[in-house]
This record gives C-alpha cells, sequence and structure tokens, in this order.
C-alpha cells in the first residue's frame, strides 16, 4: 500500500502519527479521536528516520483497518 492511500484511510478513521520531540530525541505517536492511543518507546535522531516511521506507522495502521474490515 502506498503512503497517501494508507494517510486516506487512517485520516477517514480519525487516526493521526505524528513525531513527539524531546530535547534531541523523537518518538512517533499517534491518536484516534485526539487520544493518544500509543507511544512507541524506539528513540529516532535524523529527520530521515523520523519521516520513514511516521511513514510506515500510517502504512501498518491502514493495514490493519483493512485487515479489521474485510474479517
Amino acid at each position: 500500500m502506498d503512503i497517501n492511500k494508507a494517510m486516506q484511510i487512517c485520516f477517514k478513521e480519525k487516526i493521526a502519527v505524528y513525531p513527539i520531540i524531546k530535547s534531541k530525541e523523537h518518538k512517533i505517536e499517534y491518536s484516534v479521536n485526539g487520544v493518544v492511543e500509543k507511544r512507541y518507546s524506539k528513540i529516532l535522531s535524523t529527520k530521515k528516520q523520523v519521516n520513514e516511521a511516521v511513514k510506515k506507522t500510517y502504512i501498518y495502521l491502514a493495514n490493519s483497518i483493512v485487515k479489521k474490515n474485510t474479517s
């Protein structure tokens, strides 16, 4: 699944994925309807890592939604 389709599915379900910045460290977090569901513990140090992690998280969540809806 490409990132555009994944983001479309997540936005329809009111899911947002974003980085959390703590000093020089970044972590990825996602929320549903504005309520934080999960903050991943992996520390990311570069912008490239952050962008890739956000992309992968959107795709993972979208695939999970599609699986849930087809079951």
